[in-house]
């Protein structure tokens, strides 16, 4: 009986390469940059929805979306791949935060349409708000009744809103698949980004 065996070695060169591709940081980088998209695209959605007072829109999801775009969000290192988001209010996604006025003993809480978005020292001259006596809310007078404009307290607790961001299996994923999509470019180009 006669065996005959022919070994051709196009894969040990190959898998030399992947084996580099997987200790360096361009898998990762690809990974977190498919992230920092399904972020910023679940920020854009938000943006779209109605406030609850039926106001002007404030596009403060589009702008956080924004940045959350930019180049400078995404770090990466050998090991890990982090979206920074530099929009405050985002923490409310893993915890509750209390606000507190930093300026004033209590904050305005826009409770009209007509205020919301807009600081209550800016709309104070122009709709000519005041604060009837003994009252905890800013008022105007509109069509000659007292509207309630913005309500005052010492501090707010907003609670944690998981829908502020994406959940954990949509940002796996995302990174899945931008690690995967890194990987096959790698392979296809002979271990090379």
């Amino acid at each position: 009986m006669n065996v005959r065996i022919n070994f051709r070695d196009g894969l040990t060169p190959l898998m030399r390469s992947m084996a580099q591709v997987l200790r360096s940081s361009g898998w990762i980088r690809a990974a977190g940059a498919e992230m920092q998209e399904t972020i910023a695209e679940h920020m854009f959605q938000l943006n779209g929805k109605k406030n609850k007072l039926g106001g002007k829109p404030s596009d403060y999801f589009a702008k956080a979306a924004r940045l959350v775009e930019k180049a400078d969000a995404l770090t990466v290192s050998e090991r890990e791949a982090v979206v920074t988001i530099k929009t405050k209010g985002f923490s409310r996604a893993f915890r509750d935060v209390k606000i507190v006025p930093s300026e004033s003993k209590s904050l305005a809480i826009p409770i009209h349409k007509d205020a919301y978005n807009i600081r209550a020292r800016e709309l104070w001259q122009r709709m000519k708000l005041f604060i009837p006596e003994g009252a905890d809310y800013i008022a105007a007078n509109i069509g000659g009744s007292i509207t309630p404009m913005y309500v005052l307290c010492r501090s707010v607790t907003q609670k944690q809103d998981r829908s502020l961001l994406p959940d954990d299996d949509e940002l796996r994923a995302a990174a899945v698949f931008g690690a995967e999509a890194a990987l096959s470019r790698a392979a296809k180009r002979g271990g090379h980004f």
